[in-house]
């Protein structure tokens, strides 16, 4: 897995744009959060470049942030107090670390960042209270 973290990180500026796959869980109602995303994207002179309704309390945006702004967006996606999932932060940290001790910080990155919103979920299906019992 370590190999992987450093795979994204050591791309050359020159080359396709690294990929990076984040999955949250979000605290906030679904207008809350997509409004501090928004924000942050600014903040960061990051894109929104699409935006999914996957089902019924999940989402998909597809975010390209410059490189050199990863730690922004990382703090930014923990003030607005989305549950990032492990992984998510393991990559994250990594590319926050190494952007320090790296010539890489040119270039853009492009996030899928999948987002669940459990206040959407309708306990009434049979499948959703699966996971609450």
């Amino acid at each position: 897995m370590v190999d992987e973290l450093l795979e994204i990180t050591l791309t050359p500026p020159d080359a396709a744009t690294p990929q990076l796959h984040l999955r949250a869980t979000a605290c906030h109602s679904r207008e809350q959060t997509m409004k501090q995303i928004h924000a942050l994207l600014r903040r960061c002179r990051g894109f929104l470049l699409e935006e999914h309704k996957l089902t019924t309390g999940q989402s998909s945006l597809n975010l390209e942030v410059p490189r050199r702004s990863i730690f922004d967006l990382y703090s930014g996606l923990l003030a607005a107090e989305l549950d990032l999932c492990h992984d998510s932060h393991l990559r994250l940290t990594s590319l926050c670390n190494l952007r320090f001790y790296r010539q890489l910080r040119a270039g853009n990155i492009n996030l899928t960042l999948e987002m669940s919103f459990p206040e959407e979920i309708d306990l009434d299906e049979p499948w959703a209270a699966l996971g609450f019992a």
